[in-house]
């Protein structure tokens, strides 16, 4: 009897050993599993809002790129290359005439995304962006309606008109920004003390909070806010202002827009905000385009003339 109930204790024990050997391995897996699955902090789980905002500009503009094919290529290009991205608001004034020497009265159009008219190819109209290659064909017109809607004109007119309109979407954008709505912004020319100046001093703000709330950390590779918003574009007069408001560029991803082409903005865009979040950017494949030397020249005249 006595050798039975030693017997039955060191079952216990052993069994009361197995049992806290199996606790410390599972504590062991759930400590490892919640390593291994620890996100970056510029790292999100949802979705990424992004919008695009700016206009032809001066350099761009003498590249004879219609406001339809650059929007439809930065859109596609950040789509497709950037996963759970989508293009939520688009505000962006093409102008028939290089900005750098346009008037008030200019002709001028404003594209978005939905709510607004489509441009169609038939008929000559009275704006020169219909012969600048703004529509292939209709083929081409719906594969840049992706996820969210059409690119649209929503109206068109003289600059001064144009611009008039195109503000009021400008504040309705700054003011998602603030909100925390839009997780990027992509500025194509932008005009931060005209047009774009709600959305620029939103992003600014933005910036600047997201700073000195991170402050303490350790250096970033890139001048990007660590949190928030964060801002790419191109045009080399409207980032020089933009970077005396306060606003910081994620990923390097900022320059001048002469001697550029739609799609080497685009995958400098996808770039930059990929390396801000830290995730995939897989570019299209290259793509030959026809190119036009115009620019190219205009910047090398001074050298000429010398």
């Amino acid at each position: 009897k006595n050798r039975n109930n030693n017997n039955n204790n060191n079952n216990k024990k052993t069994k009361t050993d197995n049992d806290a050997a199996d606790a410390s391995t599972s504590e062991l897996n759930s400590a490892s599993s919640a390593a291994t699955t620890t996100k970056p902090a510029n790292a999100k789980t949802t979705g990424f809002r992004v919008a695009i905002v700016g206009s032809s500009g001066g350099g761009s503009g003498v590249l004879s790129v219609g406001a339809f094919a650059l929007l439809k290529e930065i859109i596609d290009t950040l789509q497709n290359g950037i996963n759970d991205l989508e293009v939520v608001d688009v505000c962006f004034v093409s102008c028939n005439e290089n900005l750098d020497a346009a008037k008030s009265s200019s002709g001028a159009s404003l594209w978005t995304l939905e709510g607004g008219k489509t441009k169609e190819k038939k008929g000559k109209g009275n704006s020169k962006a219909q012969d600048n290659g703004d529509h292939k064909d209709k083929h081409d017109e719906d594969r840049g309606a992706k996820r969210r809607g059409m690119i649209v004109c929503a109206c068109e007119g003289e600059l001064a008109d144009v611009n008039r309109v195109a503000t009021t979407i400008d504040i309705r954008i700054a003011d998602k920004i603030e909100k925390g709505l839009i997780d990027g912004v992509v500025m194509v020319s932008s005009d931060p003390l005209g047009v774009n100046s709600h959305v620029a001093s939103a992003c600014a703000k933005n910036c600047s909070s997201s700073s000195s709330s991170s402050s303490s950390s350790s250096s970033s590779s890139s001048p990007c806010c660590s949190a928030g918003v964060v801002v790419v574009g191109t045009g080399g007069t409207s980032v020089g202002k933009l970077m005396e408001m306060g606003v910081m560029f994620g990923g390097w991803s900022f320059g001048g827009s002469v001697a550029t082409t739609s799609t080497s903005k685009a995958i400098s865009y996808g770039y930059g905000l990929s390396r801000h979040w830290g995730v995939d950017f897989v570019p299209p494949p290259p793509k030959f385009n026809k190119i036009n030397p115009h620019s190219l020249l205009d910047g090398c005249l001074p050298a000429f003339l010398c």
